[in-house]
């Protein structure tokens, strides 16, 4: 796969787990929300691959 298809389809992925709104009160808690999304989308890579 082409590295730009990679990351195109990777970016694509990442963003179909976020949820419609993303809540957040301060700057602080966007960017630990889209932390959180990013490793539980890591998490969620490994365990697949592992399987």
């Amino acid at each position: 796969m082409p590295l730009r298809q990679g990351i195109e389809t990777t970016f694509s992925q990442v963003t179909a787990l976020f949820p419609k709104p993303i809540h957040a009160v301060t700057a602080q808690g966007f960017i630990l929300k889209i932390v959180c999304f990013l490793l539980a989308f890591s998490f969620r890579c490994l365990v697949r691959y592992q399987l």
